[in-house]
C-alpha cells in the first residue's frame, strides 16, 4: 500500500460506514495517477484490510449505487471479451482531471498540489482535537466520554469527523 494519495473532501461528507471509507481510501491509494487506472482486486483487498472476501463483496456492490456530484463512487463492467469483471473509479477519476492529473502529462497535477500548499498553511496545519489518534482509537475514546463532553466537541473539530457523527447516531444525541 503506497503512503500518499490524494484524497477528494467530497468524500467525507457522504453517509458511509467506516468499513466502506476504508476499502475505498484503499482502492483510491492503489489507483495509478499516470494511466488514471485503478487497482481493484477484491481478494487482495480482503487480505491488506483484515476483511472477508464476502465482505469487501458486498461493500463493492453497495458503492457502486453512491454518487457524488451525478459519478459512481466504483463502477463495474463486465468484459465478456477478456472474462473478467473490470473496475472502475469514476468519481476519483472527474476529481484528479479537476486538479490538473491528465494521464500520462501529470505534471501540471503536481505543479496545482504545491501551490495550493502554499496558499493557505493556515488551514492545512490546522490542529486537531486527539490528532494523534486513529480513527479507530478516536472511537474508543469518544466512546468513553459523557453526552455532555460530546456535545462539546464539533465535528471541524477531529481529523476524523464521521467517529464524532457515528458516535451521536448510536447514543441519539442530536
Amino acid at each position: 500500500m503506497q503512503k500518499f494519495w490524494i484524497a477528494d473532501k467530497e468524500i467525507l461528507k457522504l453517509q458511509i460506514t467506516a468499513e466502506q471509507f476504508r476499502t475505498y481510501s484503499y482502492w483510491c491509494s492503489q489507483y495509478n495517477v499516470k494511466t488514471l487506472k485503478p487497482f481493484i482486486n477484491y481478494v487482495q483487498t480482503a487480505s491488506d484490510l483484515g476483511i472477508s472476501v464476502d465482505k469487501v463483496k458486498k461493500i463493492l456492490t453497495d458503492l457502486c449505487t453512491v454518487t457524488v456530484e451525478g459519478d459512481a463512487l466504483v463502477s463495474v463492467v463486465d468484459n465478456k471479451i477478456h472474462r473478467r469483471l473490470e473496475f472502475d473509479l469514476p468519481r476519483y477519476k472527474r476529481f484528479l482531471n479537476s486538479i490538473g492529473f491528465l494521464g500520462y502529462s501529470s505534471g501540471k497535477g503536481w505543479s496545482n498540489i504545491q501551490e495550493y500548499l502554499k496558499k493557505d498553511p493556515v488551514q492545512i496545519n490546522k490542529i486537531y482535537k486527539f490528532a494523534k489518534l486513529d480513527q479507530y482509537s478516536l472511537h474508543d475514546k469518544l466512546n468513553d466520554m459523557s453526552d455532555a463532553e460530546l456535545k462539546t466537541i464539533t465535528p471541524g473539530d477531529l481529523k476524523y469527523p464521521w467517529v464524532l457523527t457515528n458516535i451521536l447516531k448510536e447514543r441519539n444525541i442530536g
